[in-house]
């Protein structure tokens, strides 16, 4: 700011600072926004961790089910082929 009078100073000056102040209130309003966004993203990926979970738990049941099945089937099978031998 070299070469400005006192009063041009004074007015870059208090221009600067009405920029400042008009930027934060935009990166106030930005961030209500984003922290409502932010909340939703949160509550999706609970929403998300919870079906994960839930798909898992159920896939661990259906396989454990599924070893049983297979289990009978085989035994039924060897019995089935003692007839069949015979």
């Amino acid at each position: 700011m070299k070469g400005l009078s006192k009063e041009s100073r004074k007015t870059r000056l208090h221009c600067s600072a009405i920029q400042m102040n008009h930027f934060s209130e935009n990166d106030s309003e930005r961030q209500g926004s984003s922290g409502r966004k932010l909340g939703y993203l949160y509550k999706t990926m609970i929403e998300t961790s919870s079906s994960a979970n839930y798909i898992q738990n159920t896939s661990k049941i259906y396989k454990l089910i599924l070893i049983r099945i297979q289990a009978f089937a085989n035994q039924l099978k060897l019995f089935l082929n003692s007839f069949v031998r015979a």
